[in-house]
């Protein structure tokens, strides 16, 4: 079949974000002249409404001072930069991962007991009004099974709606409240929380540096129906923060630098991109 020739066209896929692995596979074939790449834990990063090249291109030009009249006697471009931005709108693990530099730690569903807890009531507090306090547990809970509230001794049994409220990701201890308050320096814990956690997924924040990555878009054309293949070989970079609360669904908007991957070797009598390519069909 030919290749479509559609001057209109709207791209669209599925883009697929996986460590670079700086390896290449010798024994398979070799293409078009230059190994094979290895494609190495590449993940669906979901729904990505943007995905864009761009180039920037410096410019270099010499004044005609040999004209009365001025102008150019010479000019050189070269490409300055080359990036790919995305907006990412899946918050998968390994999105987060990217978007907060960060570690993921994954724990199942199961029974919390007796989780330590320091309450201090403040008589004033201008987070919550009339100095109740958010206690956030370490788990995501299940509220579809009451929680148990005690005191550290487990003698005593606090009262829901009375002694405590529960939140989403925690439980809120009104002023009211009989739950003992810790005393200063307010590091001995005076309540323990027995709770059904949900399987939960933590993500430590800023503890990496950004990651070498490969990004691969399995494409395809709605306005001609033909199939495409772009791969960005080797990029890096980050996106630009994280949404914690907004009124739309979440957008981490990344900026990757794209660089050469020099396991694909230069042939100026037939080049042969280091950047990336596309395939269209």
């Amino acid at each position: 079949m030919p290749i479509r020739n559609q001057s209109c066209s709207i791209p669209s896929g599925s883009i697929y974000i996986g460590p670079w692995s700086g390896l290449k596979q010798p024994t398979l074939p070799q293409g078009v002249g230059y190994p094979q790449l290895a494609l190495k834990n590449n993940d669906n990063a979901g729904t990505i409404d943007k995905c864009d090249i761009k180039y920037k291109l410096a410019e270099k030009v010499l004044a005609n001072a040999n004209s009365r009249a001025g102008g150019v006697a010479c000019v050189a471009y070269w490409v300055d930069d080359c990036t790919v931005t995305m907006a990412i709108r899946s918050q998968k693990a390994s999105n987060l991962a990217i978007a907060l530099l960060g570690r993921n730690s994954f724990t199942a569903s199961g029974t919390v007991t007796n989780e330590e807890h320091v309450i201090e009531k403040n008589a004033v507090n201008t987070v919550s009004p009339n100095g109740s306090v958010f206690v956030p547990l370490n788990r995501i809970p299940d509220w579809s099974v009451a929680p148990v509230v005690t005191n550290l001794a487990g003698s005593t049994t606090y009262v829901l709606g009375t002694d405590y409220t529960l939140g989403e990701s925690g439980i809120l201890v009104p002023t009211g409240s009989t739950i003992v308050n810790a005393s200063s320096p307010f590091t001995t814990a005076t309540m323990r929380v027995s709770y059904t956690a949900l399987d939960t997924l933590r993500t430590d924040a800023l503890v990496t540096t950004p990651q070498d990555l490969s990004i691969y878009c399995d494409g395809f054309d709605r306005a001609s129906g033909g199939q495409t293949q772009t791969w960005i070989y080797y990029a890096k970079g980050m996106v630009d923060g994280m949404p914690v609360i907004v009124d739309d669904f979440m957008n981490l908007n990344a900026t990757f630098r794209i660089l050469p991957d020099t396991r694909i070797p230069f042939n100026a009598s037939a080049p042969v991109s280091q950047y990336f390519h596309q395939l269209r069909g």
